[in-house]
């Protein structure tokens, strides 16, 4: 088997138990995670709606021509 880490613990049957508080412990976010949610969240993008409403207005200017 592989190295053992500080986290993994071994079982009574030798298969490596993960030790989940202290995998926990170590945990922190990413900031790039947190960097490409302000990113994606600050976009203003178009969707669906925004189509369809502009495709109505512009049926009814040529309407009116």
């Amino acid at each position: 088997m592989g190295p053992r880490t500080a986290a993994a613990q071994p079982a009574r049957s030798g298969v490596k138990m993960i030790n989940y508080e202290e995998e926990l412990k170590k945990f922190h976010p990413s900031m790039d995670v947190n960097e490409a949610e302000d990113a994606i969240y600050s976009r203003d993008l178009t969707d669906v709606t925004d189509i369809l409403r502009e495709m109505i207005r512009d049926d009814k200017e040529n309407r009116k021509k």
